[in-house]
């Protein structure tokens, strides 16, 4: 725990000096930012794109490529998106195994309130076409380390699909039993993710 503790406290030195150094306002505001686009990208990015590997054997574009027009995408569809995790990060407690402060507490170790930076272009793209090589790399071992598990995913998903729409003519021609009743309900809401069932 001692270690973590003087984790956080560098941590805190480090945004103390950087805010100094810049402007703490653009600081907080990036800051702010920061924690909520990692969150989005932790928690809602990957798990739409894995929802992807029912439908195709291979991810329909790179993951690391495809994030930053995922991401406007998202911000332009919900205007309050980046908003609505940042009140969440704002209100998530502290805990003495964190490696790092709270958003909360490291916004007050600069004097700063929470504030959202407007859209800007990917920081990656000021380094032209070498920005290009690094996310080709990051893709491609993204995908030599996913592949079997994506593949596993997409003909479970296939096999679940096969199996429901047998239930659904085995409904349609009698009465299902319970257990028959039961899987097709869960394989209804996991097959077709929604409320059908």
């Amino acid at each position: 725990i001692w270690l973590h503790t003087l984790t956080r406290h560098q941590v805190l030195q480090c945004d103390q000096t950087a805010s100094q150094r810049l402007s703490g306002s653009l600081y907080a505001a990036a800051l702010c930012r920061l924690f909520a686009v990692t969150h989005y990208y932790d928690h809602r990015y990957w798990r739409d794109f894995w929802q992807q590997s029912r439908q195709s054997a291979e991810p329909p574009q790179p993951p690391y490529r495809h994030f930053p027009a995922a991401l406007h995408t998202a911000e332009t569809g919900e205007p309050q998106l980046l908003r609505t995790y940042l009140n969440w990060l704002l209100d998530t407690p502290a805990y003495s195994d964190d490696t790092h402060p709270t958003l909360s507490r490291r916004l007050e170790a600069i004097g700063e309130y929470p504030r959202l930076s407007a859209q800007q272009a990917p920081v990656l793209s000021r380094f032209g076409s070498e920005a290009d090589a690094w996310i080709a790399q990051f893709d491609q071992d993204w995908w030599q380390h996913s592949r079997d598990n994506w593949r596993q995913q997409h003909h479970h998903a296939q096999q679940a699909a096969q199996r429901l729409a047998a239930l659904d003519v085995a409904a349609a021609e009698a009465e299902p039993d319970l257990e028959a009743a039961l899987e097709r309900a869960w394989l209804t809401e996991s097959v077709r993710n929604d409320h059908a069932a």
